[in-house]
Parts: structure tokens; sequence; C-alpha cells
């Protein structure tokens, strides 16, 4: 929920997608669906190639993890999003974040 604070912000100074520059919100809908495509699934540890996200099996033996799902991978304008969101106060960062 944003406040009568940050509507009257966003009025004054809006903010522009981190990907196109369009004006319109921290990421534009038409780049969110290119950043935050599938990503491959590989293991987190070794970054193999997986099935189904899991953890290879040679990792598996020095881990109680099994699988680890992820929305991107940790760079360009998703690396941006989160630098901008935790360091910035970018707040209308969480929207494409979440």
């Amino acid at each position: 929920m944003t406040s009568l604070l940050e509507r009257a912000i966003s009025t004054i100074a809006p903010h522009h997608c981190f990907s196109c520059s369009k004006e319109s919100n921290v990421l534009c809908i038409a780049c969110a669906s290119q950043v935050f495509s599938e990503p491959p699934t590989i293991c987190a540890l070794c970054n193999r190639p997986t099935a189904d996200a899991r953890v290879c099996k040679g990792c598996a033996m020095q881990t109680v993890l099994q699988h680890v799902w992820m929305a991107s991978e940790y760079e360009g304008v998703v690396k941006r999003l989160i630098r901008a969101y935790k360091f910035e106060r970018v707040r209308a960062a969480y929207l494409p974040l979440a």
C-alpha cells in the first residue's frame, strides 16, 4: 500500500523502467515478461544442469538442500532492482520482485 506522500512524489518525479527507461514504474509490463523469463534449472551449488531445480547428486552428499527455485538470475535488471530496493530505498521495486 502506497502512502499519500509516495503518490505525491511519484506525480512530481515518476519512476522510469530500469530496462527501457519508459516512464511508468521501475519495471514496465513489457520488460517484466522478458526480465523474469524462466531461468535454466541448474544446481545452486556447482551450476551444473539438473532436472526440476534439484541439487546435483555430487553436491547432494554435501548439503541438506534438495531443490532451489529461482525467479531469475542475479544479474542485469534484476540485480539493479534488488539493489535499488535494498540500498536506495526505492520502495516501488517490491512489486516486480514480488
